[in-house]
């Protein structure tokens, strides 16, 4: 069973200065239940745009998006809204927490929109943040916490529903080495222990020997070695 399944998907922007550009073309990979499967490449290489579309946060061109084997490509906005909700966690490198909400606040948030009662949500999320080594941390506003205290209330959000795929942009980007290695191995964790699926797009080769598969994309599309992604080698893809 796979994840996500992402078949010839391509995409295009209109630029009032340089007219229409292609940001992803003919772009095709899986990332198979419980695996983590790694995405690098530089900046304007597309990978943003990719987690953006696997997470149903645009629509591409053409192509075929699958989760869990259906076909989600064009659902409508309320079916997106349910399945991010239901079966997909996001983690930013930019943390997204809302500032005036303490960690508690913010990892509960994702949490109140389902059916489970409040008190249950506040909870879990306090559940999370103890995983996470924030239990001490919990009244805390985003302002008085670190970037990787951040990250980390950023990941327990990630899974206050439970999602069997995490989508994850740079999340050690803005780390320390210390802190980006405590991130690391709290995702280790969820695929190994929890069985959960990760999409993991960065510009950092070194993270490449924790994951079970590697890609790069160079330019919109996938080539096939990291240096041919740093250099540029043309490369066909399938």
């Amino acid at each position: 069973m796979n994840a996500l399944e992402i078949r010839n998907l391509s995409k295009s922007y209109v630029s009032p200065e340089i007219g229409k550009f292609k940001v992803l073309d003919d772009v095709s990979l899986v990332v198979p239940q419980g695996h983590w499967v790694m995405l690098f490449g530089g900046s304007g290489s597309g990978k943003s745009t990719l987690l953006h579309l696997a997470g149903l946060l645009d629509h591409a061109d053409s192509g075929g998006i699958f989760m869990n084997e259906r076909e989600v490509t064009r659902c409508g906005a309320m079916t997106a809204a349910d399945l991010r909700r239901r079966y997909i966690g996001f983690i930013f490198q930019s943390f997204q927490l809302m500032p005036e909400l303490t960690a508690e606040e913010n990892v509960a948030l994702p949490g109140l929109f389902g059916s489970a009662s409040s008190d249950a949500v506040r909870r879990r999320a306090r559940d999370l943040l103890d995983q996470v080594g924030l239990s001490h941390r919990l009244s805390h506003r985003p302002g008085s916490l670190s970037g990787g205290e951040q990250q980390r209330v950023a990941l327990a959000r990630a899974l206050i529903n439970d999602p069997k795929l995490i989508l994850a942009d740079e999340p050690t980007g803005n780390l320390d080495p210390d802190t980006a290695a405590q991130i690391i191995a709290n995702f280790d964790l969820l695929c190994r222990k929890q069985g959960r699926s990760l999409l993991m797009v960065s510009h950092n080769h070194a993270l490449a020997s924790h994951a079970d598969s590697v890609l790069y994309l160079r330019k919109g599309c996938l080539v096939d070695n990291e240096d041919q992604a740093r250099h540029g080698i043309a490369a066909t893809h399938s």
